[in-house]
């Protein structure tokens, strides 16, 4: 209480200090100041970043005290706050010859050295000022761990504020930013323990309850983060960032009815937040209900037309409603407000991506192309590889195995050319496409050869390498050998160990890779071979619901799949859902190029099942 008491009876005659000096500025008034005095007014200035007002203060003071050279002193940290490096060392090197042994001037001397990126000086000028301090040597290590900070370099700001902690272990802002120091250098479990250090002594700090909870939504403990921001929002109930972090947290838990209550609380304080907006939208589409999520993806819309992931997960909400004509309209709005070339690059993968679902293969391959011309202008290989291996699956998908060989032959050129992948991964990548070519044309035994070749390729490789793309090629080519031949039982096995990619809800380029190639009903072709009709009529019939983890990781409905299950219902005599079933995949290829054998197919089967019908009727 007495420390209190003292701080704001201080406070208080600052404040009347600088009223009478900012009067006397006004009226060209004469009144005396002490040095100390214009040395608080001039901290007072540089603490809001009032360099014009700090250096007139200076200025006033030299003129009261000329031979002040704390003043001068303070001119030089002004300089060097403003970044004028070069101004601040000139000075600082004259103060030198006459006030060596302030070590305040060493402290600001070094701290331009360190803006400067000169390491090595700047230390070597902090160490100066360290030798020649005498009293409260721990301030002087946090400033000058304050300083490197400022600056970006944690390891070296961390070595001085341990250093502090040595001389006072319960220093709250020595801890405080020690945690940050660790934060940044995501040395997460490190910077826990400061803050709890911290709350064991000011348990009351809402601002370090919220900083705790994002240290453990970091380190993907969200038990613990939503208690540390339940702990801040009991502190402080108008806490809104520990409102918005905790419905955040929720929603990476996949507590997504209890994010959208807390992100509701969080919209009655910040109403014109558009983020929130978006991510109830997201709440909304993970909880399969598209038009609800719809809603709140246009609020956050009508708030910022810019803000492209509104547009985004619109897009995403439609394909999820198999409406890609809707959903290729916001992919159009996404790449207009797309802040970034990458982010375009990605708007025209997914528009090609829908193209492809609805058989426009030729409008799918220009999206693709634009997509590899903006990779191509900001210089980046590893998207113009996405985007030749995006042509070559969707070539494999629809049958156009002569442009498969040579796209296939496009990106490995592309790769040696580029150095993208060792020399070894990509003969791997390149047999096998030539055994999935080979399967597609009916040459099972040059595909096994194929096969061979990558198994002899894996075996020189080193262990992990080897494990990390034998899954995704000799596993997944083998497995469709397996079914080629007959072997359901033995294709089911090494299916089962073949997991599907793992997906970032935000990531198109891993979305696009889950669902191309189409390989989701594996399982299905594997019953078949079996000749368990009624097994893979319901594998078909879980890849055509929505009773799947939604977003997108998880698979597309894709038109094949609904193709697919139509002719098992039309095989089973179960004409009226086979119709259904080849409707709606017609609905998504009404607009698909001519020639595309499984689009001919269901509109053939289609017409002949309900010919049958009318006659049913008729008769």
């Amino acid at each position: 209480m007495t420390e209190d008491k003292d701080y704001f009876q201080e406070n208080a005659e600052f404040r009347s200090i600088l009223a009478r000096y900012e009067r006397m500025v006004r009226q060209n008034e004469a009144s005396y100041f002490d040095v100390y005095q214009f040395e608080k007014i001039v901290d007072h200035y540089l603490d809001g970043n009032y360099f014009d007002q700090a250096t007139k203060a200076v200025d006033f003071g030299i003129r009261q005290h000329p031979s002040a050279t704390s003043l001068e002193l303070k001119r030089a940290q002004i300089f060097a706050e403003k970044g004028d490096s070069s101004k601040a060392l000139t000075l600082l090197k004259k103060l030198e010859k006459t006030d060596a042994s302030n070590n305040e001037l060493f402290l600001i001397k070094g701290m331009v050295y360190s803006q400067l990126g000169k390491t090595a000086e700047a230390e070597k000028t902090f160490d100066k000022a360290l030798a020649i301090t005498y009293e409260n040597k721990e301030e002087i290590l946090y400033d000058i761990a304050i300083s490197y900070e400022n600056n970006h370099q944690y390891k070296i700001a961390l070595k001085y504020l341990k250093k502090a902690l040595k001389i006072k272990p319960g220093k709250l802002n020595i801890i405080y930013e020690a945690a940050h120091c660790y934060e940044r250098l995501h040395e997460y479990n490190n910077a826990a323990e400061c803050y709890k250090k911290y709350l064991d002594k000011e348990p009351f700090a809402e601002n370090v309850w919220y900083n705790l909870g994002t240290i453990y939504f970091k380190k993907e403990d969200f038990t613990l983060a939503v208690e540390a921001y339940d702990y801040a929002i009991a502190l402080n109930d108008t806490y809104s960032s520990a409102y918005l972090n905790k419905a955040i947290t929720l929603s990476h838990w996949g507590k997504y009815k209890e994010a959208v209550s807390v992100y509701l609380e969080f919209l009655q304080m910040e109403p014109q937040n558009v983020m929130a907006h978006c991510y109830l939208g997201e709440c909304f589409e993970r909880l399969e209900k598209f038009d609800d999520a719809i809603q709140w993806y246009q609020k956050a819309i009508d708030l910022d037309p810019d803000f492209s992931e509104a547009w985004f997960g619109l897009a995403i909400c439609y394909q999820h409603k198999e409406d890609y004509v809707k959903a290729l309209k916001w992919v159009d709005q996404y790449i207009s407000t797309a802040p970034s070339v990458p982010w375009q690059f990605l708007g025209h993968q997914l528009k090609g991506f829908y193209l492809y679902i609805l058989g426009d293969l030729g409008q799918a391959f220009k999206e693709i192309d634009k997509s590899e011309e903006l990779a191509k202008k900001v210089n980046d290989s590893a998207l113009i590889d996405i985007a030749y291996r995006v042509k070559i699956w969707i070539c494999y998908e629809w049958g156009k195995i002569d442009l498969f060989r040579e796209y296939q032959k496009i990106r490995m050129d592309f790769r040696a050319k580029n150095n993208l992948g060792e020399e070894t991964e990509n003969n791997i990548i390149s047999k096998f496409y030539e055994g999935l070519a080979d399967l597609k044309t009916g040459q099972i035994e040059q595909a096994k050869s194929k096969l061979s070749a990558i198994q002899s390729i894996l075996s020189e490789m080193e262990a992990e390498k080897a494990k990390q793309i034998k899954t995704t090629t000799h596993d997944y080519l083998h497995s469709l050998i397996l079914l080629e031949e007959g072997s359901a039982d033995e294709a089911i096995a090494l299916i089962e160990k073949m997991p599907p990619p793992k997906v970032s809800f935000s990531s198109i380029v891993s979305f696009v890779r889950r669902n191309l190639p189409f390989d989701d009903d594996l399982f299905a072709l594997a019953f078949l071979k079996k000749g368990e009709m009624n097994k893979a009529i319901a594998e078909y019939e879980r890849m055509t619901s929505l009773n799947l983890e939604i977003g997108l990781d998880r698979p597309i409905i894709h038109p094949l799949s609904r193709y697919r299950l139509a002719k098992l219902y039309e095989e089973t005599g179960q004409k009226e859902k086979a119709i259904e079933q080849y409707a709606k995949a017609l609905e998504t290829w009404k607009t698909s190029e001519e020639g595309l054998f499984e689009v001919g197919d269901a509109r053939e089967r289609l017409e002949n099942l309900i010919a049958q019908s009318s006659k049913k009727l008729d008769k």
